[in-house]
């Protein structure tokens, strides 16, 4: 397409890109303007981030194959969504709404003030599944990953009974 617009990653160094080639497309992105498609404004359509088995697990041990209920997490472009409408998976099949529930948006968009950068604060970043930041997401687990200085330590037990503390202890009284 002649107004496309390429970007230059230039490789990865320990799994990631290099932060500042993608602050440059998260940049670009970010103030682009889009132009509307009479299809995606006449339909609904749904850019899905993550999915959720929510089936009961007693039900999927008795039988392997039963019909699963799945929540969708995503965002909702072109017109409004109705519970009861019949929605396409791509690769699965044609099924109904039981329900849609607005959440939220987890990263809005920056004021809508010209200016020449972002601040620290409308640098906002949502990217679930992918390992970055303080979320990772094993088979069966989600780690969150706290800082120490966010976190207060208890005292533990030492072996004559008593409490024993990191750090000075002063006698008191």
């Amino acid at each position: 397409h002649n107004k496309a617009k390429l970007f230059y990653l230039s490789g990865l160094i320990h799994g990631k890109y290099h932060k500042r080639e993608v602050h440059n497309l998260a940049r670009f992105i970010s103030v682009m303007k889009f132009r509307p498609l009479s299809f995606g404004t006449t339909h609904p359509y749904v850019l899905a981030d993550r999915f959720e088995d929510i089936t009961p697990p007693e039900k999927v041990q008795m039988d392997k194959k039963c019909d699963r209920n799945v929540t969708i997490y995503g965002y909702l472009r072109g017109c409004n969504l109705k519970k009861g409408t019949k929605v396409h998976v791509a690769g699965v099949g044609d099924y109904g709404l039981a329900g849609i529930t607005s959440l939220a948006d987890p990263c809005p968009l920056p004021s809508a003030a010209k200016k020449k950068g972002l601040r620290d604060k409308e640098k906002l970043f949502y990217a679930p599944m992918s390992g970055v930041g303080d979320l990772l997401y094993d088979k069966d687990a989600v780690y969150i990953n706290i800082n120490d200085h966010f976190v207060q330590f208890s005292n533990g037990a030492d072996e004559n009974g008593g409490t024993a503390s990191k750090g000075k202890s002063q006698d008191v009284g």
